[in-house]
């Protein structure tokens, strides 16, 4: 009987132990847990806001690609001023150029 009071002390004591060590590397300090949310999330909120204002840009200049590629495609265009003409083409590179540099 004094074996099995022994075993079942050990044992005890064993889970014991293994609670304690658990706790510690479960529960990190207050103040550092909510220091690395705040940390965290700031720099997400810019991220996002930095994403959104991206897309914007891209979708505008798309829009203005397209334009400028129907006045292009436009015969009507190369009748009237040739200097309006080159405008236009200049312009068509530049979006081009903005558009590879945003994506």
């Amino acid at each position: 009987m004094e074996r099995f009071v022994n075993m079942s002390a050990v044992m005890m004591i064993g889970l014991l132990s293994v609670k304690r060590t658990s706790r510690r590397v479960l529960r990190p300090a207050k103040g550092k847990r909510q220091k690395k949310t705040a940390a965290k999330g700031k720099p997400l909120f810019n991220k996002e806001k930095e994403l959104q204002r991206s897309i914007a840009q891209i979708q505008k200049l798309e829009e203005e690609q397209e334009e400028l590629y129907a006045l292009l495609s436009d015969a009507a265009l190369y009748k009237k001023d040739p200097e309006e003409v080159a405008r236009v083409q200049i312009r068509s590179e530049s979006v081009e150029d903005e558009l590879f540099k945003a994506y």
